[in-house]
């Protein structure tokens, strides 16, 4: 699965005078709903990305992380990037170990 952009956008929380910052990465083809599942438990068994928000939310094609403070929106990309590389590597080694050869 591979991301087609990451956007960081600012809006006012609802009742206070703060923002928060919502990461939306856009993925290039809707997952599969076992992909979903992966990525859900992959995000919260990482103590870096639950520290960083500890809900993800997905819809169709997109992922979104809501955070409190601007500076974790650099580490929020940084991190859903090494989470998705690393799911990525993890496909494509269990792929290679389920191939049968042919003799």
């Amino acid at each position: 699965m591979k991301l087609s952009h990451i956007a960081v956008t600012q809006t006012p929380k609802n009742g206070t005078d703060d923002n928060a910052y919502l990461v939306r990465a856009e993925l290039q083809n809707p997952p599969s709903q076992s992909w979903r599942m992966q990525f859900q438990l992959a995000w919260h068994n990482s103590p870096e990305c639950v520290s960083l928000c500890s809900d993800v939310h997905m819809d169709d094609d997109s992922i979104y992380i809501i955070l409190n403070d601007s500076q974790q929106a650099l580490d929020s990309v940084r991190v859903l990037r090494s989470l998705m590389a690393t799911m990525d590597t993890q496909s494509l080694f269990r792929a290679s170990t389920n191939k049968r050869s042919i003799i």
